[in-house]
C-alpha cells in the first residue's frame, strides 16, 4: 500500500509517545501489504478493524486506546490517513 498521510501519524505519536511501538509497527504492515479487499482486511485484523458506511476503514491500535480512520483504495493499492488519536477522541467524532 502507498500510505498518504504520514505526516499525521508522527505528529501523535510526537504527542502520545507510548503509541509509537503499535502505531509504527502498524504503518510498516500497512506499507508492505497488498491487500486485494475488504475481506483480506478483515481476515488479517479480524475484531481490530471495522468499516464505516462512509467508506472509511477504522483500524484499532494499541490492544484498542487509539485509532486510526483512514480511506482505502483496493484498485490503487492507496491509503488515505483520515484520522489519528485516542480511543476517548475518536468517541468524540462521526466518521
Amino acid at each position: 500500500m502507498n500510505v498518504i498521510g504520514v505526516k499525521s501519524i508522527y505528529e501523535f505519536i510526537k504527542k502520545h509517545a507510548q503509541a509509537e511501538s503499535p502505531v509504527v509497527a502498524w504503518l510498516a504492515e500497512a506499507k508492505e501489504a497488498e491487500w486485494a479487499s475488504r475481506s483480506v482486511v478483515q481476515d488479517r485484523y479480524g475484531g481490530r478493524v471495522s468499516f464505516t458506511p462512509q467508506g472509511n476503514t477504522v483500524f484499532r491500535l494499541g490492544g484498542n486506546k487509539y485509532r486510526l480512520v483512514a480511506r482505502v483504495s483496493f484498485n490503487t493499492q492507496t491509503m488515505s490517513i483520515v484520522w489519528i488519536g485516542t480511543h476517548a477522541e475518536y468517541n468524540k467524532r462521526r466518521f
